[in-house]
């Protein structure tokens, strides 16, 4: 009886221990973030350039409220740093061509060990 309290006891131990997607790992999510300007029209160009200075979100696992966010540096680059293993999705908003005015631009995510960055390669967004 006492073993068997005591295989109980760890096998507690080690599923309390097992931690979801989330902030306290070793792993990296990096990307960058471009946009195209639009004409009011939403089809004629007038510029495209790197996405600096713009918000990025990510939500943790079957999160569904932004859990950190970060701005974007001068060339669009972001990074969100110290994650564990699990699915995150990243996100960031941009003008749509409907009158309601924005979209979210969703990547999923998925960290697979430690010690490991992720490209989430390069978010595409329009303005106008």
């Amino acid at each position: 009886m006492k073993i068997f309290l005591v295989l109980i006891s760890i096998s507690i131990v080690f599923y309390s221990c097992k931690k979801d997607a989330g902030d306290g790992g070793t792993s990296t999510i990096r990307g960058k973030v471009h946009i195209t300007e639009y004409e009011s029209n939403f089809q004629d160009v007038k510029a495209d350039y790197p996405g600096a200075d713009v918000d990025v979100y990510i939500m943790y696992g079957n999160n569904n409220t932004p859990d950190d966010n970060t701005k974007t540096g001068p060339d669009g680059d972001f990074v969100f740093k110290y994650l564990r293993e699990g699915a995150y999705k990243i996100y960031v908003y941009s003008d749509a061509d409907v009158p309601a005015g924005q979209m979210t631009v969703i990547r999923d995510i998925k960290i697979n060990g430690k010690k490991q960055t992720v490209d989430a390669g390069t978010i595409e967004i329009k303005k106008h």
